[in-house]
Formats: structure tokens, sequence, C-alpha cells
């Protein structure tokens, strides 16, 4: 790999001085001050081809459009409760990989593999919290990646499919009236600064990733699809008089949770004896939720938790249904959401392991897979920060659009599963689950 420069993006215009302040909101100050960072993988099929330079400039130019509308981002986090915004800028780093092309990475032995990926990402600073890093690696190919850095305190998924949408569509010429548009303001005039909350910033030096393709001790992360074919298969055998119509997501948490679970069991019998109950966590977006909903454009941290339990013993229309019991129970608390500071008990750490308990995100149709930068959607996404965190993910789940090689369209469902290492063998060698669920990373 072979740095081509290294730069502050700055907003292109200043900010107003009556917004050079950011209070976070109640959902900002819960989160842990941490960075969250990602992958988007574009194909040399629909990239700029080998013997057309890629217009960095073009990025840089829009990049920097980009962040006068979302200008927190160019700012920097001064304490764990306000974002200065003083248009210090984004760091935004250039490579390129000219030893093989972006489909072998798939198929790179591990450590290699996980060592590429965290090359991909761009470097951290350790001199200051920054919101926001921007890492374009060009392959030999024509394919490229970027990748991210950004400060979980200050925005969650959406907000940041929200920002890659807008840059993506300023590169190519691609405004229209469905734009969405960022508001920082709404999330804290809805959700106002628990004055006894505080989450510290995190230390300067602390860096949360590794190079090792593990997430805590004897931890395996690997992927796998569920194509549009199999969810709706999936969907049909996980139907039931309480619960008719599952969604995706209910089939595939539902059949993950279950067949993981009979996984540890296999695994380990004596630990599960005692256990009578199992659990099974998810988070949900508020924006459209909430009494009114916020503007679709809210930044911020804006999920809320659902818990669904069941019997040892359930099967997965019972599974199913009890996920589907809970997000409705989620729809109704958000509603009528508990004072700021009630909600906080609620979260669940991911980095706990409990027998019998698991946690599932989706990044599912969120608009990542919109940041068309004229070189058409992206092909891949990849949650690093799941799959290079040192954090114990074990029992996780994160769920990703999986897209069609040939046309790009998403063609289903991609779920990275964190599991101890004989209980992912013991899933992975499974007829059942394999019935739905095809190995891809």
């Amino acid at each position: 790999m072979e740095v081509i420069s290294t730069e502050i993006i700055k907003p292109s215009s200043p900010t107003p001085s009556n917004l050079h302040k950011l209070t976070l909101s109640h959902f900002d100050k819960m989160y842990p001050p941490v960075y969250t960072h990602m992958l988007l993988f574009y194909s040399a099929t629909t990239a700029h081809p080998v013997t057309q330079e890629l217009d960095i400039n073009g990025l840089k130019n829009s990049l920097s459009y980009t962040l006068s509308q979302f200008y927190p981002l160019a700012g920097r986090c001064t304490d764990e409760s306000t974002v200065t915004c003083t248009d210090e800028g984004v760091p935004f780093t250039e490579t390129h990989i000219r030893n093989y092309p972006m489909s072998a990475i798939v198929s790179l032995p591990q450590p290699r593999k996980s060592e590429l990926l965290y090359e991909l990402l761009p470097p951290r600073p350790i001199d200051t919290v920054v919101p926001l890093m921007i890492q374009v690696n060009v392959f030999s190919c024509g394919g490229i990646v970027i990748g991210y850095y950004a400060l979980h305190k200050l925005v969650d998924a959406v907000s940041l499919a929200t920002f890659f949408r807008y840059w993506a569509s300023q590169v190519a010429s691609k405004c229209s009236a469905n734009l969405v548009k960022p508001d920082f303001h709404a999330a804290v005039e809805a959700f106002p600064p628990h004055p006894n909350l505080v989450q510290p910033m995190p230390p300067k030096s602390t860096d949360n990733s590794n190079i090792s393709g593990h997430c805590g001790p004897n931890t395996l992360v690997k992927s796998f699809t569920f194509s549009n074919a199999a969810l709706s298969r999936l969907k049909a055998k996980a139907a039931s008089e309480q619960t008719p119509r599952p969604s995706s997501f209910e089939a595939v948490g539902g059949f993950i949770w279950e067949e993981a679970l009979q996984a540890a069991i296999a695994a380990s019998a004596t630990t599960f004896e005692k256990i009578t109950t199992t659990t099974f966590y998810f988070t949900a977006d508020m924006r459209s939720r909430v009494t009114p909903p916020l503007p679709r454009g809210s930044m911020g941290n804006l999920v809320a938790p659902g818990k669904a339990q069941g019997e040892k013993q359930a099967q997965l229309q019972e599974r199913v249904a009890e996920i589907h019991a809970a997000v409705l129970r989620v729809k109704a608390s958000v509603v009528t959401l508990e004072p700021p500071g009630s909600q906080q008990k609620e979260r669940v750490d991911p980095k706990k392991y409990e027998p019998g308990v698991y946690k599932l995100t989706s990044l599912c149709k969120i608009g990542f897979h919109e940041a068309d930068f004229g070189f058409g959607n992206p092909k891949w996404i990849i949650l690093t920060e799941g799959v290079l965190s040192p954090s114990n993910r074990r029992n996780a789940t994160i769920l990703t659009d999986h897209f069609d090689v040939t046309t790009g369209d998403i063609d289903g469902i991609e779920a990275w599963l964190f599991l101890e290492e004989k209980e992912m063998h013991i899933l992975e060698s499974n007829p059942s689950f394999l019935a739905f669920a095809t190995p891809n990373y």
C-alpha cells in the first residue's frame, strides 16, 4: 500500500458564530466515547477503470461542501457534552494498492486479511478527539474502498448513512428534492441532556482496533449470507398464527438466536443445565417512531433498545413471535418515552458475555447502499468495528445489506456472527443452518 496524500479537508464556508457550540443530546451522552468504523467496497466493474484516473479532487471538493452542511463533523470534541464547531476539518487520506486486486481480499489467509482491512481504514490522530476521519483506497484493478472512523457519541449508523448519501450526491451531481439534509438540533431539543449522566472522553492515545481476526479470547468472526430466495423460505418457516408475516429482521434474528443457542448447548451442555430462559437484545431507529416524528435528517444517536426472551426449549416460530412482540413494545415505549435517565438501564454492554444472551445490530437498508459517488453503489459493506475490534463481542450479530455481484442490487442480508470457536464450528457444519445461510467470509 502506498500513501499518496494526507491532508485536512475543511468546510467550504465558515460555520456561523452562533453555531460554534453543539450540545449533545441525552442519548449521545449515554454512548461510550468510542469510534465506529466501516469499509465501503466499490467493485472494479463499476468503478473507474485503471486507465482513467479517479477524480480525487472532486471527492475532496464535494467533501468540503458537504462538511459545510455537516459542520460538527469538522469540529472537535472538547468534553463529554459538547462539540466545538470551528471548522478544524476532517483528516483525508488517499492510498493506492498495486500488488493485488480488491477481489483477492476475501481469499487472503488470516491474519493478512485482517491486517489489510485495518490498513484500509484512516490513521487515527492521537493528539485530539476528531469526530470523523476518511480514507480513499484505490486498487490497481479499478476497485475503490472508502473507510472511515466516526465518534459514536456524535453519530449513529443512520446519521453516517445520511452523511455518505449527501456527500455522494455532490460528487455524482445527483442532487434532488429527496436529498436529506442534516439536522443537528432536533435530537437535543427532543431529548435534552441529563445533567448527572457523564461518559468521559477517551484517552488521546486510545485505538480500539486490532488485527488478529478475533474478538475476545477464542471468539471467531464469520459472515453468512441469506439471499432473497433463502429469506422467503425462512420467513415461510418462521410464520405462525401469532406472527403470520414476519419481517426479514424478525426471521433472521429468530433463526440466528435459535441456531446459535443450539450450537452453544451442544458445545457445553453443563453451562446451560440451570439456564431456563434466553435473551435476545436489539436496537431500533427512533426517528419516525417518536411523537411528533423527528426529521429524517436528525443527527445523533437515536436508537431505542429492544429485548425479547424465550424458553431454552423454544422453537423458531416462538422465537420469531417473541422478537415481533418486542418490536411492538419498542414502538410503544418510544412514543411514550420516559424521562431522560430512565433509558440507561436498558443499554446492553456489547463487551459483556453471558451464556444464552444474544445481541443483534442491523444496518440493513438505512442508506449506505445508496452512496453512489459516480462509480456505482457499494458492492460490499464491512462494519470493521466488529471484525477488527478487541472488544469481546461474543454472541453478537451484525446485519448488513448483501449485494448481487452481477447487478449490484440488494440480494438479501449478510450476517456477521461472533461466536466462541467451538460453537462456530458446530454452527457452520449444521445442515439446518446451512439450509438458509451461505458461508461468505
